[in-house]
């Protein structure tokens, strides 16, 4: 049992979530470059939209990225 649950623990750290606020977004793209797989432009191009708003483990590292880019801040990150 023990093992059990620090299995479950293990993974609740591995959690991070993602929102873009689009009231503060100028559209400068720096996140759809550093992590296209999380960011891209809508249909119409005119508004970052997240992808993946709970990317894998092996992501977290080129979201973080794409959060610190950002030159107004616009990303937030929330990681359990």
């Amino acid at each position: 049992l023990p093992s059990k649950l620090g299995d479950a623990q293990a993974s609740n750290e591995d959690e991070m979530k993602i929102t873009l606020d689009q009231e503060v977004c100028q559209r400068h793209a720096q996140c759809v470059m550093a992590a296209p797989q999380i960011f891209a432009f809508n249909e119409a191009g005119d508004k970052v939209i997240v992808l993946d708003p709970s990317p894998p483990e092996e992501l977290h590292d080129a979201a973080r990225d794409a959060a610190d880019l950002c030159p107004i801040q616009a990303i937030e990150i929330i990681e359990d």
